[in-house]
């Protein structure tokens, strides 16, 4: 369904037309969505990347993570490993740019159908990196401590509702139910 919505919307030239003619100076996009990546590369716009997620997550956007204390995402590790949870942070590694590359051989005949050949040679890849900054949906007190790079930032609580206001609570004085 989303790659039926996606090839829609790119191949509708009405949308795009009016899109392009908006003159946009940059995009707020939703990074889990490869689909915005491609919208924003071919209407041209400098974008920034909206994570709803960790930081460790299923995206690769060069983040440093030694996978001696970080560990992979959906491994069910914690940052205190010993050899052999190293070893399966290790196999997981290799296993998380294959689901990845499974995610985005989707959108690769999309992706190729409406930019032009050779604007993107390294693909979807090339243009996660290509987002001006990375705002992850996160606070740093939930993540595993890491590298940050500067093109990132962390906006914990950002999709939170406003807190309500706490209700009155009447307290009897304990003098009044003493005395009677």
């Amino acid at each position: 369904l989303e790659i039926f919505s996606c090839d829609k919307l790119l191949g509708d030239k009405e949308i795009i037309t009016f899109l392009q003619k908006q003159h946009f100076d940059i995009t707020i996009l939703d990074a889990f969505n490869p689909c915005s990546f491609i919208l924003a590369h071919r209407l041209g716009l400098h974008y920034v990347a909206f994570y709803p997620g960790t930081l460790n997550g299923p995206l690769s956007i060069a983040l440093p993570s030694p996978l001696s204390y970080i560990p992979v995402f959906s491994s069910q590790l914690s940052d205190h490993m010993n050899v052999w949870g190293r070893v399966k942070n290790l196999f997981y590694s290799f296993l998380a740019p294959v689901g990845q590359e499974l995610i985005w051989s989707t959108f690769r005949d999309v992706a190729e159908r409406y930019l032009e050949s050779g604007s993107t040679p390294g693909g979807l890849e090339e243009l996660y990196q290509g987002a001006e900054l990375w705002a992850f949906n996160t606070d740093f007190s939930l993540e595993f401590p890491q590298p940050l790079m500067p093109y990132t930032v962390l906006v914990g609580g950002l999709l939170n509702k406003p807190a309500k206001p706490l209700e009155q609570v009447c307290f009897l004085d304990i003098r009044m139910w003493r005395d009677g």
